[in-house]
């Protein structure tokens, strides 16, 4: 079984900055409008993780995550509210 993240919709942009700001305003977008009891999962890169905790933080969301693939380069993150 291969073991790899596949866009479903590639972006139209390869510069790495586009699709972080995509993932942090996701994140953001959920994290900033969840109540007691929500939870969010998304994938997201690994190099995008510091952004993750950071909105979990500013939120005060727990956050979790764990690897998407064998590479590593992608992570499956979970935020939940308290």
């Amino acid at each position: 079984m291969d073991d790899t993240v596949e866009l479903i919709l590639p972006f139209d942009s390869d510069d790495p900055e586009f699709r972080r700001g995509v993932e942090t305003g996701i994140m953001w977008a959920y994290a900033d409008h969840m109540e007691a009891g929500d939870k969010f999962r998304m994938i997201i890169h690994a190099d995008n993780s510091e952004m993750a905790i950071r909105i979990a933080e500013v939120c005060e969301i727990k956050f979790g995550a764990e690897p998407a693939d064998d590479t590593g380069e992608w992570l499956i993150i979970a935020l939940e509210k308290i």
